[in-house]
């Protein structure tokens, strides 16, 4: 293979690599917002009060407990496929995050098209308006340069954090022993029993610390990798009327 076959080669297989990416990243958009709206309906069940007094009591208990836990469980398991799944085929933060840290190439090809991206100076027969068009989308181009790498490294560190939690640790066994498969384990009295839950040591509000957390990492991916944002305010703004529509008493 000739030396401009390889590069043609090389050049198709990044945009391959970085179509897979942004395609993923989109995904994890889309996942996180089910994951926001499936919490969203769950958060008064566990904070609100007056909400669990007039619906979690007397004949509607039971129901109310069902989709409580239904929902918790629900939630557990998408945050722990959003960001620790490791197949190829299946988008999450770690299988993004992974093929950036492994190949510098691929981060580097994403920095320049976050950077660059704007206008073009244009031709023009005035040297000295060209010269400062050049020199301002020079630096715009710097700063942008900048941006992403500072995005990049609070994004690793984000992510360095994540891992180790306790309550990671906790949503991973959830959905690994309790809801995606069911797994028994002996115990000291010879019997066969599920993961007991309550052991995990995780509170409620560990879930919606998780989320945020979440949503800060995609937030970050979905700039660097698709040099995109998400009204996530108006979403936000949108799932609050309906929350309190649905409980309205």
């Amino acid at each position: 293979m000739k030396l401009h076959d390889k590069e043609i080669f090389a050049g198709r297989t990044m945009n391959k690599q970085i179509t897979k990416l942004q395609a993923h990243t989109d995904q994890l958009v889309s996942c996180l917002l089910g994951l926001k709206e499936k919490y969203a309906f769950l958060r008064p069940m566990l904070f609100d009060g007056k909400i669990v007094k007039h619906f979690g009591s007397g004949e509607r208990r039971r129901g109310f407990e069902s989709i409580k836990y239904s929902l918790f469980y629900g939630c557990a398991q998408d945050i722990a496929r959003i960001t620790l799944d490791n197949d190829k085929r299946t988008p999450s933060i770690c299988g993004i995050i992974t093929p950036l840290l492994i190949n510098t190439g691929l981060l580097d090809e994403l920095c320049v098209r976050y950077s660059s991206w704007g206008y073009i100076v244009r031709e023009t027969d005035d040297a000295e308006l060209r010269a400062a068009l050049e020199s301002h989308l020079a630096e715009e181009t710097e700063l942008r340069r900048q941006k992403f790498h500072a995005t990049f490294n609070k994004l690793i560190a984000d992510w360095d954090a994540f891992k180790v939690k306790q309550s990671t640790d906790a949503f991973k066994i959830i959905r690994d022993k309790l809801t995606a498969h069911l797994e028994l384990h002996l115990c000291s009295d010879d019997v066969y029993r599920i993961t007991d839950i309550a052991k995990l040591g995780l509170k409620w509000r560990d879930l919606g610390e998780a989320i945020k957390d979440v949503e800060i990492m995609i937030t970050a991916l979905n700039s660097i990798v698709r040099n995109a944002g998400f009204a996530m305010e108006d979403f936000d703004e949108g799932l609050e009327k309906a929350i309190q529509g649905y409980w309205a008493k």
